[in-house]
């Protein structure tokens, strides 16, 4: 790497050397840098929060479907709806 000179500053997350900074610019650049899309980085969140919601939604939606199935056995069990049953099960189960 260059050597600096005196005045010049090195930034690691870029990996360059910026050149002298002015007193009277240096409040200007860094809010230039804080201001750059590519460079607004939050550290306070975390970076896959958002993708996490999927699972816990998925796990309900198929926690539902099992109740619901297992409403419509136990109604089968039951034999409430033996025309239904005949219908979509045939006669096996009313015999």
């Amino acid at each position: 790497m260059e050597k600096m000179q005196k005045g010049e500053h090195e930034f690691p997350h870029r990996g360059e050397v910026v050149g002298h900074v002015v007193p009277g610019e240096r409040f200007d650049r860094i809010k230039e840098m804080i201001l750059l899309p590519e460079e607004n980085v939050s550290f306070t969140e975390e970076p896959h929060e958002a993708e996490d919601k999927g699972l816990p939604l998925m796990l309900l939606f198929l926690f539902g479907l099992m109740i619901f199935f297992g409403l419509v056995m136990f109604a089968i069990y039951l034999g409430v709806g033996n025309e239904w049953v005949n219908i979509t099960l045939g006669n096996h189960f009313t015999k």
